[in-house]
């Protein structure tokens, strides 16, 4: 009966062990990785928005960092906006006695701030690993020349290295972006991107899906703002021939999609593909959290039929010690009674 008693404390002590073991395990097996959170505008005003660091794996990283990076250019563009309906309100109140020189000074001054928006957002190094995440590069205005006369620049590759290294996989590509301020004054961009990706999946290739890295790319060119008027000829100025004109500069831009016959400018045209640029690395990194929550799932789901397991195992050896015992109970009273 002692030795009963003694075997019964024992199985409700391991029992409590073994739980403590068990939640303690799946407490650190809990998945710290989640979807990019909502992102907007009017966040960059909001008192309330702070900055937060999650610890993700190098290839969210990445992934974060260029989201944040296209959708800095997309503010910086929205800001210029704002600052042009600043200066068009300006010229309104004093439309016959402005200093052309001024205007065309504070409207430069608005374009070189465009511009150095759109470097710090996109001026992205991962410390992680050292390497420049998006290509971007502003050349020096050239005489006649167009952004089209540029050289493209590569995009980035996002590659994730599975089996110890020896194997890459392509998650995404990342579009070079090169600003081009013309000597007319006119802001050019052009977003370079890979033409066609292919993809396999050899037997060799367990857990991810191979794709090969492309070599041919597509450029989306596209003028942000419109040209300035020819002021001397000879000497390739250019500016506003009177205040009527840079108000119709400023009204060009600041209807940017309200007014479709504006021909002056293809501004809408860079939010759109800012917009379809983010829409996609947020796509990709859904897809990466997905990925990992669906493995974390099945390796759950194995530690519990495990758990069941070992519990039915546990189960059917006592029943089979207690038939056992009453089977021997039972030959010791046929024994008894002859």
């Amino acid at each position: 009966m002692l030795l009963r008693l003694y075997k019964i404390k024992f199985y409700k002590y391991a029992l409590k062990k073994y739980i403590y073991i068990l939640l303690l395990y799946m407490s650190k097996k809990i998945c710290k990785f989640d979807y990019l959170k909502p992102i907007s505008y009017e966040d960059l005003f909001d008192d309330r928005s702070k900055n937060r660091c999650t610890d993700y794996q190098l290839v969210l990283d990445k992934l974060t960092e260029a989201r944040s990076a296209f959708f800095g250019f997309q503010a910086g563009i929205y800001n210029f906006i704002k600052d042009c309906t600043k200066l068009q309100q300006k010229i309104r109140n004093d439309i016959s006695g402005n200093d052309l020189n001024s205007l065309k000074y504070e409207y430069m001054v608005l374009l070189n701030n465009l511009i150095s928006n759109v470097a710090i957002s996109l001026r992205k190094k991962m410390e992680t690993d050292h390497f420049i995440l998006i290509n971007f590069e502003v050349p020096v205005t050239q005489l006649g020349k167009t952004i089209e006369d540029m050289q493209n620049l590569p995009a980035t590759n996002i590659i994730f290295s599975d089996n110890n290294g020896t194997i890459d996989t392509l998650i995404t590509n990342i579009p070079s972006v090169l600003i081009y301020l013309k000597d007319n004054y006119q802001l050019q961009v052009k977003f370079v991107y890979p033409k066609t990706v292919s993809y396999n999946n050899l037997s060799f290739e367990k857990t991810y899906i191979k794709s090969f890295r492309p070599k041919k790319s597509e450029s989306f060119i596209r003028n942000m703002t419109p040209e300035l008027e020819v002021i001397n000829f000879r000497e390739g100025l250019y500016g506003f021939n009177s205040s009527e004109f840079a108000y119709d500069i400023l009204e060009d831009i600041i209807n940017y999609d309200t007014d479709t016959s504006i021909h002056t400018h293809e501004l809408n045209d860079v939010i759109e593909r800012l917009d379809g640029i983010i829409l996609s690395i947020e796509n990709t990194h859904r897809t990466i959290i997905q990925k990992i929550k669906t493995e974390q799932l099945v390796e759950s789901n194995l530690f519990t039929e495990s758990k069941l397991h070992f519990f039915k195992s546990k189960k059917s050896k006592k029943s089979k010690k207690a038939n056992d015992d009453s089977n021997k109970s039972d030959s010791d009273s046929d024994s008894d009674s002859c």
